[in-house]
């Protein structure tokens, strides 16, 4: 473990990333990591050590405009992601072959669809688990920017596939929708 500039924890290899230690060795911090199409972590199961704890905190900055997605924590098997979303969402039907997967809506509301058209809308502290092969998508519905918590597991092979007839490049993260801009000093927390 390299000690830090400040003469804290350092930092300690944690299932395939270099992330801080607490200065007493109990638990490593992570750094939120903005991630896309084009930059998706990747993991191992390599750790210096034993594995360790992973402390975060659940925050991002609320958007005028675009998408954010910032991977809070996460392994190997895990990864626990913030998103926010000015409006739009996950625009066309699609599936994870190999990932099941969970949103919970911290704040705004999100409309959730399947093959057969509208599952339901969720607003804050409601959740859906959606497992691997089902067809969803979502649109942000409510009055406020829509916050969720992602939480999936990934499994080796995982792939995102389109329902027949629905056009992946309609999926907000593209790039033909605006970039991500923040709302200064806005945050949810």
């Amino acid at each position: 473990m390299a000690e830090n500039e400040a003469g804290r924890g350092g930092e300690v290899l944690q299932f395939g990333r270099k992330m801080a230690v607490s200065a007493d060795g109990t638990h490593a911090r992570p750094a939120p990591q903005h991630f896309g199409i084009s930059n998706i972590p990747t993991f191992t199961d390599q750790c210096e050590g034993g594995a360790l704890l992973q402390a975060f905190t659940v925050t991002t900055a609320l958007l005028a405009q675009g998408r954010s997605d910032y991977l809070l924590a996460g392994t190997d098997r895990l990864q626990i992601v913030i998103k926010c979303y000015a409006s739009g969402g996950e625009n066309y039907l699609h599936a994870h072959t190999e990932e099941d997967h969970s949103f919970v809506i911290l704040d705004g509301e999100a409309t959730f669809f399947g093959p057969k058209g509208k599952v339901a809308s969720f607003g804050r502290n409601q959740g859906v688990l959606i497992p691997r092969g089902a067809y969803y998508s979502f649109q942000s519905t409510g009055k406020t920017a829509l916050v969720l918590l992602r939480m999936g597991a990934p499994y080796p092979g995982n792939r995102a596939i389109a329902y027949e007839g629905h056009d992946r490049t309609k999926d907000s993260r593209d790039p033909v929708f605006p970039a991500a801009v923040p709302i200064k000093d806005a945050f949810y927390r």
